[in-house]
């Protein structure tokens, strides 16, 4: 058998990232897309577009989009944490009971599993 095949498409997720300063619209532009994303799924009927969207919030950013994703008639639901834990819970939650997840931001996330693994080996480093 070659290494080669035919192409097929596989993949049935967005994963996206959005990086910019601090105030440079990120959680915005990541909101607009996802409520794009559901009205797209929406009108081609994909049965899972119904669900709510997740936001699995770092930065109490989802207190600002809530007005614009209710408004576009989606349900959202959030969990305000920075635990990498939670982030592992989080994932198959969302792929079973929701549309969308945005997480923001998940450089939090990072960091607490890089301080994790530093306390764990005894390391330290400067700021």
């Amino acid at each position: 058998m070659a290494l080669f095949q035919k192409s097929q498409n596989t993949s049935s997720f967005l994963k996206g990232g959005f990086l910019g300063f601090a105030r440079s619209g990120k959680t915005m532009t990541a909101t607009l897309t996802a409520i794009g994303l559901i009205r797209y799924m929406r009108e081609r009927g994909i049965p899972y577009a119904d669900k709510p969207m997740f936001f699995l919030d770092t930065e109490v950013g989802s207190d600002w989009v809530k007005p614009k994703i209710e408004e576009a008639g989606i349900e959202l639901f959030t969990a305000k944490t920075r635990s990498f834990r939670d982030l592992m819970e989080a994932i198959p939650e969302a792929e079973a009971n929701a549309s969308v997840l945005l997480i923001d931001s998940i450089t939090h996330f990072w960091r607490e599993i890089c301080e994790s693994y530093m306390k764990r080996k005894n390391r330290t480093r400067l700021h």
